[in-house]
């Protein structure tokens, strides 16, 4: 080997060496040259692994600090081989890394695709805000003439409430009016319903149940005070005349007639037990309504008297099938038969209304029975304004209360196209996820029947008496009939997955509309600990995970497709929602 400092590269490194003797000055002098190698490769190895460097130019590089570090060209040579050789080394295991954290990105890719948050719950949960979304753009004048429906978007506006709330009280009060011996149906008959409607609002304390309850329901307070007044004043000239008759009764002279006692006409019952109504429908010529502005009171309630045992439910799931019925008891004199219609409407409480509907699966069929609409709580705000629509009801009410129909019936058309629906009754019971809405959907005839009668009277009664007969009900009220049933359907398939709560999805939309309520955002601590807690509990046992640790991921996921960010605030992780679209 020379040995004069030549800084020449070697065309090719030796494939082996013969080594000196350990200890020797040349061992040595071999070690610390295989080590400055593998110094130089170590430090370049980097730089070639983030592309900055190639493999030639650092092999340019090993050769040109062995020369900065004055080796000779065996010593040179030997760097050079053993850097190399290093090189190759740390090339190997940084393909063994990247490989590994490939698989590592793979398992967790697979792993995010079996999450807890599954991609089926993601749709739901988009279905859902879609859901809200239209029914927040729903306008009452694809149901109810222009005329009227500004009038109701007035008042709404003016006190704050959704428009739509307001057609859930006037659809039932609008049947009670009707002589009890009324039918709805087709003109073969083959569908025949009472004029009964049962309804309810459902929004949280402050949406402004009571308020739009007022409003629609003030002519019947009226009629009904009237209505007690002269039963008063019958009943004191009835008792007049029996004391007459027991004072002025002699042996000599024939017996007097009893006088009939008076009856009061119920327009509408308040705070009653079933039994009650039942004994004052029999007495009336005409439909009443059952007005309860928290309606868990008269679900509840319906059985109290009989410690839960009494068939007040199955009289509920009667009045609103309709027909007659007789009611015997052990004193025959208290027997009577009760024949009448009898509409209910109210407002519940989204949270509550499990309280109330207490069997998830409504095998009774209450629940299937009513027609929901929620309604948001707006924010607070004064509208400065007068309420109009008030007196224009009373002039629909009063005209309605006047009509003496013994059938309601469709005309061709509209006949045409209720039979051309009931492939769009099929499609939603279809599409429902919940056995509470199929059966929902499965009344869907017998509703379109009584909202498109209601719709149709209302608009008779608004438009003018002689505009149309009122007795034939045509297709544009169907057709709004139809509108406004959707609008239920989204509304009670919503409610559904509320009250379901421990739901993937419905977790994500409760986490979402609680973020929303406050511009700080929601930190997690309270969603699993006061607001969601049960519902968490539901969800998170049969995953095997913490309520906390659930919360955490379903955020994850509201961020992870743009509907908010979690953050760091003090000692705590928030949640804030992103505008609505």
């Amino acid at each position: 080997m020379p040995q004069d400092g030549s800084s020449s590269q070697p065309t090719s490194p030796r494939a082996a060496v013969d080594l000196p003797n350990p200890g020797s000055p040349d061992y040595a002098k071999l070690m610390k040259a295989r080590g400055w190698g593998e110094h130089f490769a170590k430090e370049l190895s980097p730089l070639i692994a983030c592309g900055d460097l190639s493999h030639d130019d650092a092999i340019e590089q090993i050769n040109q600090r062995c020369i900065e570090q004055q080796l000779d060209s065996a010593d040179t040579s030997e760097a050079l081989i053993r850097g190399i050789a290093k090189l190759e080394e740390l090339a190997e295991k940084e393909e063994r890394l990247q490989a590994k954290a490939k698989e590592v990105e793979k398992r967790e890719l697979e792993s995010q695709s079996q999450g807890i948050v599954e991609n089926q719950d993601i749709e739901q949960f988009r279905q859902s805000l879609e859901k809200r979304a239209l029914a927040a753009k729903f306008d009452v004048a694809t149901v109810l003439p222009i005329t009227l429906a500004e009038l109701i978007k007035n008042d709404a506006k003016v006190s704050n409430v959704a428009p739509d709330g307001f057609l859930i009280y006037l659809m039932p009060l609008t049947l009670s009016l009707l002589p009890k011996q009324s039918r709805i149906g087709t003109p073969d008959r083959a569908f025949n319903e009472s004029p009964v409607i049962f309804s309810a609002i459902v929004g949280d304390s402050g949406a402004g149940k009571s308020r739009i309850e007022k409003v629609c329901s003030g002519w019947f307070h009226k009629q009904q005070r009237e209505a007690h007044n002269r039963y008063q004043q019958d009943m004191a000239d009835y008792e007049e005349r029996m004391l007459e008759i027991k004072r002025n009764k002699d042996a000599s002279t024939p017996a007097r007639p009893k006088p009939t006692p008076p009856t009061e006409r119920k327009y509408l019952f308040n705070g009653a037990t079933t039994e009650a109504v039942e004994r004052r429908l029999s007495s009336q010529t005409r439909g009443s309504i059952w007005i309860r502005p928290e309606l868990k009171g008269l679900i509840c309630g319906i059985d109290q008297y009989k410690s839960n045992k009494g068939d007040g439910t199955e009289t509920i799931l009667e009045y609103w099938d309709g027909g007659g019925k007789a009611v015997d008891r052990v004193d025959e004199a208290k027997s009577f038969y009760v024949e009448g219609n009898l509409s209910i409407v109210g407002g519940i409480q989204g949270k509550v209304f499990q309280s109330a509907f207490t069997d998830l699966n409504d095998a009774q069929g209450l629940a299937a029975r009513f027609l929901f609409c929620q309604i948001p709580t707006l924010p607070m705000r004064r509208v400065k304004g007068s309420l109009r629509l008030e007196p224009i009801l009373e002039n629909i009410w009063t005209r309605i209360s006047k009509l003496d129909i013994d059938f309601l019936t469709l005309d061709t058309d509209a006949d045409n196209l209720f039979t051309d629906l009931f492939s769009q009754f099929q499609e939603l019971e279809t599409a429902a996820q919940h056995e509470t809405v199929k059966a929902w959907c499965r009344k869907l005839p017998g509703q379109l029947l009584r909202v498109a009668a209601s719709i149709h009277l209302i608009t008779w009664a608004h438009e003018g008496e002689k505009s149309f007969e009122p007795y034939l009900i045509g297709p544009r009220a169907v057709l709004a009939g139809w509108e406004w049933l959707t609008h239920c359907y989204d509304s009670f398939t919503l409610l559904q997955d509320q009250i379901r709560g421990n739901t993937l999805h419905a977790l994500m939309t409760a986490i979402l509309d609680l973020a929303r309520q406050s511009t700080d955002g929601v930190s997690l601590r309270d969603i699993y600990s006061n607001h969601l807690r049960a519902q968490l509990k539901k969800a998170s046992d049969p995953l095997g995970k913490l309520p906390a640790d659930l919360v955490r991921e379903i955020c994850q996921e509201l961020e992870n497709n743009g509907y908010g960010y979690l953050k760091r605030v003090g000692k705590s992780d928030r949640f804030y929602a992103r505008e609505a679209d």
